[in-house]
């Protein structure tokens, strides 16, 4: 197993550019994984865990894009006789991103509210904080890996995954 904690503070942040308040980063990552034997040259597991959560303004906008997000999967391995071999996996990764789309731009061909709730046609870094929307990305899955060598120059393989999103 493995555990790591990644973090930038507000306070590392800064401007190269005299007169540019500088771009502003929270993140907070912590990390751990564990895996090992359930029975010992038969069956394997493995696990892995990680949170996301980061602030961060791009170009000086108006409000920081928050990501936020339990990132987590899961494996068993068995290996069934000397030739063949199967797998189990289901992760998770749904990460919402705040403020991380401006509405009605989104493509292709799809919009988030009005086009002109909020929007000006100035710069990005004085539009209105209104006309920024959410983004969610990833989701649940599961996968199934079935391996058989059926001889020296022979092998079958089954792979498989499902993703679960709701509309």
């Amino acid at each position: 197993g493995s555990a790591a904690f990644f973090m930038i503070p507000q306070s590392f942040n800064t401007s190269n550019v005299t007169g540019i308040a500088a771009n502003q980063r929270k993140d907070y990552q912590p990390d751990t994984t564990l895996g090992g034997p359930i029975v010992r040259n038969r069956v394997w597991f493995f696990g892995s865990y990680r949170r996301v959560q980061r602030d961060q303004t791009f170009n000086n906008a108006p409000v920081p894009v928050s990501n936020r997000g339990n990132l987590w999967f899961m494996k068993i391995t068995a290996q069934v006789n000397n030739n063949q071999r199967l797998q189990v996996s289901v992760q998770y990764d749904k990460v919402i991103q705040e403020n991380a789309v401006i509405r009605g731009s989104v493509a292709p061909g799809r919009t988030i509210g009005s086009t002109t709730t909020g929007l000006s046609s100035a710069t990005m870094q004085i539009a209105n904080p209104s006309a920024f929307g959410t983004l969610v990305k990833g989701g649940p899955l599961a996968s199934f890996n079935y391996n058989w060598v059926m001889g020296s120059n022979r092998v079958f393989q089954f792979v498989g995954s499902v993703m679960f999103n709701k509309p």
